[in-house]
C-alpha cells in the first residue's frame, strides 16, 4: 500500500464519513466499503505510525504477506526454493494456522498477498483460506507460475473463492525465451491455465478475479514486451504489467539485467559497491 496516498487528508476524511477507503495495491486501486470502527481507527494509528516513522508501532498490521506453499514445481533460475537446503524445510501453510491469523488480525487487515517462494497452488487448502479472508471483506492477491493442473472444477472452485486478482507470470513469448528462466515450465500451459479462468469467470458471470498477466523484464525477453501487451489483449486479461528485477540470482548478476532502464530498480555501476547503497532509506513494508 502506498502509505503518502493511504493517509492523505482526503483520504481520512472519506473512511471517518463515508466509511470507504481506497488504496494502491499491485498495480491497481482498491475500493473498499463499509469499513468497520475497529478497522477505521486501526488505519489511523498506521497512519501516525507513517508520520513519524515510529518503530514500535501503535497500529496491527494493514496488509499481510502468507505463504501457502514453501516449494515449488519448477526451479528458475532467480530463485533458491528448489535448493537442496531449503528442500529439507518444505511447508503448506495450514487452515488451522489461518484460521487462528484471522482471529487474532482479520479486522484489521485490508489486504493479504497470498504468495512468497513457492508456488501458491501447491496448497489444495488454498481456497478455502481465500473464502475465509474474503468473509472479512479483505483483498486478497495472488500469484502463480501457472503451471498446475486445473481442471473446470478446479477453475470454478478459484473463481467461487471470490479471490480479488490473479498474476500469472508469463515470461516470454515462445518456449524458448519462457524456458531460459521458468525452467521445467511450459508457456503453452500456463496460457491454457489463463484461458481456462477467463471462460469460467464468464460462465459464471464473474468480475473476479482480474487477471494480471505480467512479464519478468530480462535481458532475454525484453524485445518481447510490446508482443507481450497485445498477447494480454488477445487473451482478455484485465491487466497486464512487468515486472523488474531482485538481486536474487545464482551466478553472474549483471547478464540477465535487463539493457531499457525502464525495467530495471537498481543502479548497475553501484550495486555491487556497499558505499554506494548507504543513503538513509526508510521501508514503509518491513
Amino acid at each position: 500500500m502506498k502509505p503518502k496516498s493511504q493517509f492523505g487528508l482526503p483520504q481520512l476524511i472519506t473512511l471517518l464519513f463515508q466509511s470507504r477507503l481506497d488504496f494502491f495495491s499491485e498495480g491497481k486501486i482498491w475500493h473498499l466499503r463499509s469499513t468497520p470502527l475497529i478497522n477505521k481507527r486501526n488505519l489511523m494509528l498506521a497512519g501516525l505510525d507513517h508520520l513519524h516513522r515510529r518503530t514500535t508501532t501503535f497500529s496491527q498490521p494493514t496488509g499481510l504477506m502468507l505463504e501457502p506453499a514453501n516449494v515449488c514445481n519448477l526451479d528458475c533460475t532467480g530463485c533458491w526454493t528448489n535448493d537442496s537446503k531449503h528442500k529439507a524445510r518444505t511447508h503448506y501453510l495450514s487452515v488451522q494456522h489461518f484460521e487462528k491469523i484471522m482471529k487474532d488480525l482479520g479486522d484489521y487487515l485490508n489486504v493479504i498477498w497470498l504468495w512468497g517462494w513457492g508456488e501458491p497452488f501447491l496448497n489444495k487448502n488454498i481456497y478455502q483460506m481465500i473464502r475465509m479472508a474474503r468473509e472479512k471483506n479483505i483483498v486478497v492477491i495472488s500469484s502463480t507460475n501457472g503451471n498446475v493442473t486445473w481442471d473446470e472444477q478446479e477453475a470454478e472452485e478459484l473463481v467461487k473463492s471470490g479471490l480479488s486478482k490473479l498474476i500469472f507470470a508469463v515470461d516470454g513469448m515462445n518456449q524458448e525465451t519462457y524456458s531460459k528462466y521458468r525452467i521445467g515450465g511450459s508457456l503453452q500451459k500456463i496460457l491454457d491455465n489463463i484461458r481456462l479462468v477467463v471462460e469460467t469467470k464468464k460462465r459464471l458471470g464473474s468480475v473476479l478475479p482480474l487477471i494480471n498477466m505480467r512479464m519478468l523484464v530480462m535481458a532475454h525477453n525484453e524485445h518481447q514486451t510490446d508482443d507481450f501487451v497485445a498477447l494480454g489483449k488477445s487473451m482478455n486479461a484485465d491487466i497486464v504489467s512487468f515486472k523488474t528485477m531482485c538481486d536474487y540470482r545464482k551466478g553472474d548478476l549483471n547478464a540477465d539485467f535487463p539493457k531499457n532502464k525502464k525495467y530495471l530498480r537498481y543502479n548497475l555501476e553501484t550495486l555491487r559497491d556497499p558505499a554506494a547503497n548507504q543513503e538513509h532509506y526508510y521501508c514503509y513494508r518491513p
